[in-house]
């Protein structure tokens, strides 16, 4: 029996009859048997288990190639597969390889993909693919890739990418808010065809706003002119807020061989630009739009404008915008819109900045933390903060005169006695964290010992004087009262206001006298004093020398 040639395998390749090539005779009635066979890969996806790090591989129908070119006829063959051991951690392919040397086909395994892929499934083609992680094993079954390839490719590209565009479909606006695209390109499962150019505002071209109501039943309104006023609600168009939000107009150019058709669907939101411009496609789409459509464009508009803000095409990567009216952005801090600021800061922070050393301010005008050059943080207004200038009892040494307070051992506090004048004295340097020249305010922490609700007049005598100044001859006193609880031992805070405008510099001194006016107050038990403290207000975490602010 001689050879065929091309022209004949390729005829009966094409379904030509034994009768149409009578020299052939048997040949050809084998090659018809074989006509069918027109894809290299697996016909019938065989039986598994598996057990401990084993996979138990049955009976499988297979295609191949005789040789790795695919130049030679399609083969099928029947084959048992065998148990596989599988590695832990690693991918194991299962497949059928035709050996050129013996001239048999084997199911075998390997770690290796580039053996299954190489030939480009002509005499090697997957069956599963494993990965055993401790005797866990997955599979994917490669199944019956060898029965109806093209088919199935052909529904795989309509299901992922039902109209692939090629070029063209570019959208412009003309006129008041019209709408032109241009002709184009595009592959609809295997079929590229060539779609017409379109304008909104000329005969025979066809546009539609589409909206749904509650029910998410969609109607469509003929149109010239894209929207400038809505966007989709859930049931409904509703009508933008005020001038400073936008409309987003999704434009669908319908594919069809014999109409110029464009439907519009609105954005679902009541957009400021920021949101606009990071807007995505509506979740629900009417029917249209899904099955008989490409997305063509994203024309984005500011309420009652004319002009489009911007028009982004559907095939830019993430509708990037082009160009933005910076003050047009929400969302950023400072910036008054109605006095045309374009700062990210108010007009006083940006003067403020501006007009001191400061290298950054977060507040207003009045109340604001700010940073200097060199990294000094400075506090103003009700960005301050308030600290204890302590002084416990147990820290009190050494005792005042002229007649000291005791010291009773088990409430660990000063007595102040009824009847006369105990005093304790101390001395405290400001912090350097202080605000030169604030208000401070001393206190004691003080309790009564009895029932009694007598008050107690307590008496502060202060020196205060800046460094490098001579100390003043003379105590300034200021007298405050206190009513007793009633509740012996009870925690009672009272005190004093002391002026430090006078004070122009860290590292000034106070000595102050503490004294219960026991002679002149109403209380008749001892009074215990806990502590002794003055409240300072913090602007600074310190000074930039150890001697100056």
């Amino acid at each position: 029996m001689r050879e065929i040639t091309a022209k004949e395998e390729y005829d009966l390749n094409h379904s030509m009859s034994a009768a149409q090539h009578p020299s052939l005779g048997t040949r050809i009635k084998y090659l018809q048997t074989q006509d069918k066979y027109h894809y290299a890969g697996v016909r019938k996806s065989p039986d598994y288990t598996t057990s401990g790090s084993n996979i138990i591989v049955g009976e499988g129908t297979y295609a191949l190639y005789s040789d790795s070119s695919g130049s030679s006829l399609i083969e099928v063959f029947d084959l048992d597969g065998g148990t596989f051991g599988l590695q832990d951690s690693i991918t194991t392919y299962i497949y059928c390889h035709y050996d050129e040397t013996s001239g048999c086909p084997v199911v075998t395994s390997t770690t290796d993909r580039e053996l299954v892929v190489s030939t480009n499934f002509t005499n090697s083609i997957p069956i599963f693919t494993c990965y055993n992680y401790q005797n866990v094993i997955n599979v994917i079954n490669w199944k019956d890739e060898g029965l109806a390839l093209a088919e199935k490719h052909l529904l795989r590209e309509i299901d992922t990418d039902r109209f692939h565009h090629v070029s063209g479909l570019q959208t412009t606006e003309y006129g008041t808010r019209n709408v032109n695209v241009t002709s184009g390109s595009l592959y609809y499962g295997v079929n590229r065809i060539t779609i017409q150019d379109f304008a909104s505002g000329s005969s025979s071209n066809y546009m539609y706003l589409i909206s749904h109501d509650a029910l998410n039943v969609w109607t469509g309104s003929p149109v010239t002119q894209y929207n400038n006023t809505s966007y989709q609600g859930s049931s409904g168009l509703v009508t933008l807020t005020n001038s400073q939000r936008y409309s987003v107009n999704w434009i669908f150019r319908v594919v069809s061989d014999n109409k110029r058709f464009v439907c519009i669907v609105l954005g679902t939101g009541d957009y400021k630009l920021d949101e606009a411009l990071g807007s995505t496609v509506p979740p629900i789409l009417p029917n249209v739009a899904q099955t008989q459509s490409i997305l063509v464009s994203r024309i984005i508009v500011q309420k009652d404008a004319n002009v489009a803000t911007n028009i982004d095409s559907a095939f830019d990567i993430g509708f990037s915008p082009t160009s933005l009216d910076h003050n047009s952005l929400f969302g950023l801090d400072g910036g008054d819109f109605a006095l045309n600021e374009y700062y990210h800061l108010t007009q006083d922070n940006y003067n403020k900045i501006s007009g001191s050393s400061y290298e950054a301010i977060f507040g207003d005008a009045v109340n604001y933390t700010a940073f200097e050059a060199d990294g000094t943080m400075i506090m103003s207004g009700s960005a301050t903060v308030w600290e204890d200038l302590r002084f416990p009892a147990t820290a009190i040494n050494p005792v005042g005169a002229p007649s000291p307070m005791g010291f009773d051992t088990t409430r660990i506090a000063f007595t102040a006695a009824t009847g006369q004048t105990q005093t304790i004295a101390v001395v405290a340097q400001l912090p350097h964290s202080w605000k030169i020249g604030s208000t401070i305010y001393p206190h004691v922490h003080w309790q009564p010992t009895t029932t009694n609700t007598g008050s107690v007049l307590w008496r502060i005598e202060y020196k205060w004087n800046d460094l490098n100044t001579v100390e003043p001859a003379n105590f300034i006193p200021l007298d405050v009262s206190q009513v007793a609880s009633g509740s012996a031992y009870m925690h009672q805070l009272i005190g004093w206001t002391i002026s430090g405008s006078a004070i122009s510099n860290i590292s000034s001194l106070l000595t102050i006298l503490v004294s219960r006016i026991g002679g002149s107050d109403s209380y008749t038990g001892t009074a215990l004093l806990k502590e002794f403290d003055i409240h300072y207000e913090v602007n600074t975490l310190g000074s930039r020398t150890p001697l100056s602010k």
